[in-house]
C-alpha cells in the first residue's frame, strides 16, 4: 500500500499551473517513479475525473495507469465509516463529546 494517495487537485493544478508537461516534464516522471518505488498513488475514480481533460493529460494517465489502484468500495466502507464518525466527532461542541 503507498504511503500516499494523490487526489484528483494534485494532478489537474499542476498540470494547468507549475507543472505543465512542456514546461517540467520531471515532475511528470517523479510522479511514474515514486509510483513505481510504491510512495504514491491514486485510485481508479480519479483516473475516470482525469480523462475527462485534454488530449495531452489524457494520454498521460492512460500511459501511467498502474499509478491508479482499483478501489471496492465494499472493502472500504468500514474505514469510511470510521472517518465519517470521525469527521462529525470534530464538529460536536467539547461539551457534547
Amino acid at each position: 500500500m503507498p504511503e500516499y494517495l494523490l487526489d484528483a487537485n494534485v494532478f489537474i493544478e499542476a498540470k494547468n499551473r507549475y507543472y505543465q508537461f512542456s514546461f517540467c516534464p520531471a515532475f511528470w516522471e517523479w510522479l511514474v517513479v515514486q509510483n513505481e518505488q510504491g510512495t504514491i498513488a491514486s485510485i481508479d475514480r480519479i483516473r475516470d475525473e482525469l480523462i475527462n481533460g485534454d488530449e495531452e493529460f489524457v494520454n498521460w494517465v492512460n500511459t501511467n495507469e498502474n499509478l491508479f489502484l482499483p478501489v471496492n468500495i465494499h472493502e472500504i466502507e468500514p474505514y469510511l465509516r470510521n472517518l465519517t464518525n470521525w469527521v462529525n466527532e470534530l464538529d460536536k461542541p467539547d461539551a457534547e463529546k
